[in-house]
């Protein structure tokens, strides 16, 4: 194992990690049914991570569902752009696995979070070959995440403290003139391939015949993508 900064590892040891699925979906169908495994995703460009971009020349009012769908994404962009610019070595939250270290860790999060959690299954995985993983407080996503009107050198710097992984308890917040406290809550961004201990939390899904038909490595479809354009 090798510590490139204080929360940046680097390591080829089998140890264990915890992650909230949702069975219904289909792409963990189709990963656990094919493999039993999940994999950080795979870019043709590794530097090209946002799958929307910003669009400076829209102008006017936004309606509540509009700023709370670009607020949201929003916040994303914003911890990517910080990434790139002062933290490359890190893997980038829009490719990585989001794992937990300790099940009590994951626990607290579905406690502090149970609609992102609901539908969800809490499931206990390894790691499988080499892979590279990073800790951060996820509280100060909560804390991005409130409607704030935000200076753009606050949420920059906000934004540093997370990937530095730094815990929102080493800070006095604020929030619409209120203090704001939250616990540190360590997530983990993932990348590499872990390997799902119980397999059968998707057996009883109604759509795992599909996923069966059509579950392919999802490593394959790039390198067909990829032929194809060098052909092309």
């Amino acid at each position: 194992m090798t510590t490139l900064s204080p929360n940046l590892i680097v390591s080829d040891e089998q140890r264990d990690f915890f992650v909230w699925v949702d069975p219904q979906t289909f792409l963990v169908q189709a990963n656990v049914t094919a493999t039993g495994q999940f994999t950080s995703a795979e870019l043709i460009d590794p530097e090209e991570t946002l799958p929307f971009i910003r669009n400076d020349r829209f102008g006017g009012l936004l309606t509540p569902f509009l700023q709370n769908v670009s607020h949201s994404y929003g916040v994303e962009v914003n911890l990517e752009m910080t990434r790139r610019r002062e933290f490359s070595r890190y893997t980038s939250s829009l490719v990585a696995v989001f794992l937990f270290d300790k099940e009590t860790t994951a626990r607290k999060y579905a406690d502090l979070h149970p609609e992102h959690v609901r539908s969800r299954a809490l499931q206990k995985v390894k790691a499988v070959g080499g892979y590279t993983y990073s800790v951060h407080d996820a509280s100060w996503i909560d804390y991005l995440r409130i409607p704030h009107f935000w200076r753009p050198e606050r949420v920059e710097a906000v934004s540093r403290d997370y990937w530095s992984g730094r815990p929102v308890s080493d800070y006095t917040l604020t929030s619409f003139g209120k203090p704001w406290n939250a616990e540190p809550l360590a997530e983990l961004l993932y990348a590499g391939t872990v390997e799902f201990y119980d397999q059968s939390f998707v057996n009883d899904s109604p759509s795992i015949g599909m996923a069966r038909v059509l579950s392919v490595n999802p490593s394959d479809i790039m390198k067909k993508f990829l032929r194809k354009r060098e052909e092309s």
